[in-house]
């Protein structure tokens, strides 16, 4: 028989598997880029894993500008989070890539004073609830709770563990107590005040 017709087909590789992204978190908010993409990438998909989580944290698709993407979400204190993408060339995508190191948040806010008691006549007691990302403790005493957040008359103390004896405190007062958590990403709220009187 005679050859039929010739049509003419266009074969595209899809994108190579990119890179793990770059991840920065400030505050609640986290940001994974991408920067020199290759030529003919139009978007990059990221997806977001909180504390090594099997599910997925969240995810979201970046249009790319000037071969660079960008994402930004949301997210919790007190976690650690890695991200991970891939390339699309219109309707064809990458591999997904590596992830990213595990980027840590600011910690959240302590649950409380646990134990809060005068021990003598000048002393005071006092214990916390420990927070998984925290590096140190912050607490902050006064003798009026109305001295917090916009009075010098109060005192702040740092420590690595999660209770502190205070010594040096006048007898017959009543002080009033409170906590944070820090590392390096940040400090957390202060916990409930609490007050003992010795």
């Amino acid at each position: 028989a005679e050859w039929s017709a010739v049509k003419t087909h266009t074969v595209s590789n899809p994108p190579a598997t990119l890179s793990a992204p770059e991840v920065e978190i400030d505050k609640f908010k986290l940001t994974a880029k991408l920067d020199n993409l290759e030529e003919g990438v139009t978007k990059v998909q990221f997806q977001v894993v909180k504390d090594n989580a099997s599910t997925v944290f969240n995810s979201g698709t970046a249009t790319v500008s000037s071969r660079h993407a960008s994402y930004s979400c949301t997210i919790d204190a007190g976690s650690e989070y890695k991200v991970r993408c891939r390339a699309y060339k219109d309707s064809l995508y990458s591999e997904w890539s590596d992830y990213s190191g595990n980027v840590g948040s600011m910690p959240s806010v302590p649950a409380g004073i646990t134990t809060l008691r005068a021990i003598d006549e000048t002393s005071v007691y006092l214990e916390w609830s420990a927070v998984a990302t925290a590096e140190s403790y912050d607490f902050e005493y006064t003798t009026k709770k109305e001295y917090f957040d916009g009075s010098d008359q109060t005192t702040t103390q740092s420590t690595t563990e999660t209770h502190f004896t205070k010594t040096g405190l006048e007898t017959g007062n009543e002080y009033f107590f409170r906590v944070r958590a820090t590392n390096s990403d940040g400090t957390s709220g202060w916990s409930e005040i609490k007050s003992v009187a010795i």
